[in-house]
């Protein structure tokens, strides 16, 4: 097995514990590099010295904390407790140290009482009464374990132990000093099967030379990382969470055209009503995945979410009571090293690039340009847009915007008076209070005996309150997303051209169902044929293919631009349809160019799902 040695300088952290310069008897170990005060006893000389291998392990977890931190340790015959402890300091969440003795671990741990709640002392458990210990540890730490002079008997129990805690993604670091003392060449030997074992077992062995402790340094016995890691990928929006625990090859790279390799490990949906708080959500989600994990822990974790990311927060306001997801925070308390926010379109920009020929149809004819920006248009319950660029290797960026706010630009006559209705609608819906309506149909109806309906009556204030509301803006989402579609069926019921094809039983249908189910309605007649509802998704694709068109001049996205979505998704014909095509290569002088812009439909529906994943395993090497 090749040995690679690390660079880093040792540096002195036994000043951290209590010491003196006494001395303890001769021993077939080379002398201790440090001794602690009070432990030179008889009986209790091996637990109270620090012995090479220990303080190279421990300077080794300082200079690369990473190793630990975040993670449950686990140190084998601690005895003064200086590589647990050492491993707090890296900041590892949660640390045990176990031997037979703790008496000095125990004066070392009062000696640095900022690491007292994170460090907890026990009786060694050896061998297969180790079992307890498996659900609590991610990493096994453990120094000068394999004794010279019982080399078999003290490998066997070593190895015992750690198939007991194992699983294919335990890391664990043993440290041994190599010595010219007692049964040297089989001492070296049993070191190097120790390695092999465990790098079966997915675990690391460490080694470090005999010189003194001021100029040691550390050397792996066949390192290797570990076998595969895990992420956590999560949809979280006002009204639903979905959890994702996906476990990955250890070296996985998120790259273009792919779907990162692995398996779903746990999945789940919440209802945020239905808890207190997003932690909790993950605290109950991990609490389970715990168990089929052995509580290892992911590595990285994205969450997309819908609403404004600052500061790596966002805050949901039509949760009840409020909800603030604060990723930074999170990590401490989840014990995930890094967890990120993004956007919930910021996830779907994500998504493109893990689309497969399968998933998707163009709609022209143009060739995408390898590394050229990328852009995305997508209608939903809203209509999000975002871009993405590639770094000089190759990667890309993807960078949300609030593009389905600006203002909508009709394009026909019909479309002009949508406008204008639109604009006296959204007036009237914002001072047109609930309760104001109330207070004057009550007035109204005062024989209530139900001449007039509520819906009936608030159609008559509001055309009779017009003059005295002040006309709103109307973003372009308000035309193309699901309500968008049902805000163009309400204008066309009203319009003289089409109010007599209004079918009685669909629009009491519509009128009954709840807002964010009208834009599904219209979507279900029209296909089955009903005139009013046909034009409405012909107004709906034309605008939708004009937008589309803006997007392609704002960013000449040559990578490609995708029609992504639900709507398209469900609806591919309404995009391939010559109302959307025409309307999004109609730009005048520059119609040749937007047709030079390669134009997908995305077929897949689990695209912000997909990217918050990708996302999640690029992060692994960003660590």
């Amino acid at each position: 097995m090749a040995l690679r040695s690390l660079s880093e300088p040792v540096v002195n952290i036994t000043q951290s514990c209590v010491s003196s310069s006494a001395q303890c008897p001769s021993h077939p170990f080379c002398s201790p590099s440090w001794m602690p005060a009070a432990s030179c006893t008889t009986d209790h000389w091996m637990s109270g010295a620090v012995w090479l291998g220990g303080e190279a392990l421990a300077n080794h977890l300082l200079t690369s904390p990473a190793l630990v931190r975040g993670a449950r340790v686990l140190e084998l015959g601690g005895g003064t407790g200086i590589v647990g402890l050492t491993a707090a300091l890296a900041g590892a969440a949660e640390v045990t140290i176990t031997d037979q003795q703790l008496d000095q671990a125990s004066k070392n741990l009062e000696a640095n009482p900022l690491l007292r709640t994170r460090v907890k002392l026990e009786k060694l458990l050896w061998g297969p009464s180790a079992a307890p210990y498996a659900v609590h540890t991610d990493v096994v730490v453990g120094a000068d374990l394999v004794y010279p002079m019982n080399v078999d008997e003290s490998l066997q129990v070593l190895l015992v132990t750690l198939q007991v805690l194992g699983r294919p993604t335990l890391l664990a670091f043993l440290a041994a000093a190599q010595r010219a003392q007692v049964a040297a060449p089989a001492y070296h030997r049993a070191v190097r099967v120790a390695g092999g074992a465990l790098l079966a077992g997915g675990a690391t062995a460490l080694a470090c030379s005999p010189q003194p402790a001021s100029e040691c340094k550390a050397s792996f016995f066949g390192a290797r990382e570990e076998q595969s890691v895990l992420v956590l990928s999560g949809d979280c929006g006002g009204t639903n969470t979905r959890l994702m625990l996906f476990r990955v090859p250890a070296g996985t790279k998120a790259e273009k055209g792919k779907v990162p390799q692995g398996e779903v490990v746990l999945q789940k949906h919440y209802r945020n009503a239905e808890s207190g708080s997003f932690t909790a959500c993950c605290e109950q989600f991990l609490a389970e995945s715990d168990q089929l994990t052995r509580g290892e822990r992911p590595k990285a974790c994205c969450l997309a979410c819908a609403g404004g990311i600052k500061d790596n927060c966002v805050s949901f306001t039509n949760v009840k009571d409020g909800w603030t997801i604060d990723g930074t925070a999170l990590q401490s308390v989840l014990r995930i090293p890094k967890i990120t926010l993004i956007n919930d379109f910021e996830a779907q920009g994500y998504g493109l690039l893990t689309l497969r020929p399968e998933d998707v149809v163009q709609l022209n004819e143009a060739k995408p340009i390898p590394g050229r920006p990328i852009a995305c248009v997508g209608a939903g319950t809203g209509l999000g847009e975002c871009f993405l660029t590639a770094g000089s290797d190759g990667v890309y960026t993807c960078f949300p915007s609030e593009g389905g706010h600006a203002e909508y630009s009709p394009r026909t006559a019909l479309q002009m008076e949508l406008l204008e209705w639109l604009r006296e609608q959204l007036a009237f819906d914002s001072q047109g209070s609930p309760e104001k309506i109330d207070k004057y149909f009550k007035q109204w109806d005062t024989d209530g005996n139900g001449s007039i309906n509520k819906e009936e009556f608030t159609e008559a204030l509001r055309s009779f309150d017009l003059k005295g509301l002040k006309p709103r803006r109307v973003s372009v989402e308000r035309v193309i997303s699901g309500p968008g579609l049902a805000n163009i069926y309400g204008f066309l019921r009203r319009h003289w051209a089409f109010e007599q094809h209004v079918d009685a039983a669909l629009d009491a249908e519509w009128m009954s169902a709840p807002k964010d189910k009208r834009g599904a309605i219209v979507a279900k007649c029209s296909a089955a044929g009903n005139h009013v509802c046909q034009k409405a998704v012909d107004v709906f694709a034309e605008a939708y293919g004009a937008e589309c068109g803006v997007a392609a001049l704002k960013w000449l996205p040559y990578g490609g631009l995708y029609v992504s979505g639900g709507i398209g998704a469900k609806n591919p014909h309404w995009i391939q349809h010559p109302s959307f095509l025409n309307a999004y290569k109609d730009k005048g002088r520059l119609s040749e160019l937007v047709m030079s812009v390669p134009l997908y439909l995305v077929l897949a529906e689990d695209t912000g799902e997909r990217g918050a994943l990708f996302y999640a395993v690029q992060m692994l090497s960003q660590q």
